[in-house]
């Protein structure tokens, strides 16, 4: 076989914008479930909201050591309630509803592929939100894209088949995976030893 190799132009890792209130994250470390909601979309990227909402919980799931709630469990929940009790203010009634000590909120803002015969791009921007469901604080947020350019002959390029339109399927998700696993290095992790956290804490109230 013969071909022109691609030329892959990438950061294999960039730091994430976020904001977290680590003190209630990682000091007080009193939350242990959350719930990943359904993702908003509303670009209308193209499965936009399944596969950020299926690559944010494969990441968190291995990593953190949270209690996930399962997303079958909350959609099976939200299938008896009006769409409006997904919004972030209707909190305390999805509460009742679905049980866990934070919501994760997430937006598609931005999902997209272009293509040609010699160059390619896929590109992904997400915001994450984790709120508390007791309060309604946003205690950690987060917004940030990924991006991969390649140049060079791909082998699909010049032709529009079902193969190349998996290719960009599998691109796309691959943004998702790049995003949600370095938006996971920033996440304050749950299993802090205890007795370090004590005496964390105690020099921060001195």
């Amino acid at each position: 076989m013969t071909g022109c190799a691609l030329t892959v132009y990438e950061n294999p890792y960039l730091g994430i914008q976020f904001e977290s209130d680590h003190h209630k994250m990682a000091i007080e470390s009193t939350y242990r479930s959350i719930a990943i909601l359904p993702f908003f979309n509303p670009e209308k990227a193209l499965h936009g909201s399944e596969n950020a909402r299926r690559s944010l919980y494969g990441n968190l799931a291995s990593t953190k050591h949270y209690d996930l709630i399962s997303i079958r469990k909350i959609d099976n929940a939200l299938k008896k309630l009006p769409t409006k009790i997904l919004y972030p203010e209707n909190y305390k009634k999805l509460n009742k509803y679905i049980k866990a000590d934070l919501f994760c909120y997430g937006w598609v803002e931005e999902q997209k592929n272009s293509y040609a015969i010699i160059y390619a791009s896929t590109t992904v921007r997400a915001k994450i939100e984790l709120l508390d469901t007791k309060t309604g604080e946003v205690v950690w947020k987060a917004n940030d894209e990924r991006s991969r350019s390649v140049g060079g002959i791909g082998p699909y390029a010049m032709y529009k088949t079902h193969i190349e339109d998996y290719f960009w399927a599998r691109n796309i998700l691959n943004r998702y995976d790049e995003l949600f696993r370095d938006m996971m290095l920033v996440l304050p992790d749950r299993s802090i030893d205890w007795k370090l956290k004590d005496r964390i804490k105690e020099k921060l109230e001195q």
